[in-house]
């Protein structure tokens, strides 16, 4: 009998996208999103490495996943986590300099028009108390959930589409920056009923 992602205990798995994954426009200044609010790229303190600055509430990091449909099973849940960093120190008060990722993606199947990305996560990323006197902590945000089977198998050669906002208290503008986007996820990796070995060299343009 072959042997099936069903019959093997998979660990789960992890990819993270970047935060240079959000940014498509240049300026005179540097690079920056070209969602809401043109979110600024920034060195993060001097290390040489790259954050996505969030300057107001309103403002939109987005970009467009095109790996996470190809590994990850649709019919198992998929973890969403938001990696970011504070640029100064904190209060140790823990209703105070409060996070809440707002996490909204899309599902793109080939042949589809492209939209923005607006469907709420399954369960929503809850806030984060960044409770600390230390500034520039390598932070992970709450885990969001898109359940299990929201997606169907068209997905598999489609993409998504993700959209963030850092709805922050305490916090002023630009004190909080974009690190990444962690997905976690069940991998896909043998034939079913829907699909075979030639899911990726069989693909015909639709239509």
């Amino acid at each position: 009998m072959a042997i099936k992602d069903r019959n093997i205990d998979w660990l789960r798995q992890v990819h993270r996208i970047p935060a240079w994954a959000f940014v498509a426009a240049s300026t005179t200044t540097g690079l920056v999103g070209v969602d809401t609010g043109a979110a600024p790229m920034v060195e993060v303190s001097t290390f040489g490495f790259p954050g996505l600055a969030a300057a107001a509430t309103t403002q939109r990091f987005t970009c467009l996943d095109l790996l996470t449909p190809a590994i990850a099973d649709y019919k198992e849940e998929i973890g969403v986590r938001v990696i970011f960093t504070n640029t100064v120190a904190t209060s140790t008060t823990t209703t105070d300099d409060t996070v809440t990722w707002v996490a909204q993606y899309d599902q793109v199947d080939e042949e589809e028009a492209l939209v923005t990305p607006g469907t709420a996560l399954s369960t929503a990323i809850a806030a984060y108390s960044a409770e600390t006197t230390t500034a520039l902590i390598l932070r992970s945000s709450a885990r969001g959930v898109i359940n299990a089977n929201v997606f169907d198998a068209s997905y598999r050669k489609g993409s998504l589409a993700w959209s963030l906002r850092a709805n922050y208290s305490q916090f002023s503008a630009s004190e909080v920056v974009l690190l990444g986007l962690e997905i976690d996820y069940i991998p896909k990796l043998t034939t079913d009923s829907e699909e075979d070995q030639e899911i990726w060299s069989g693909r015909v343009k639709a239509g």
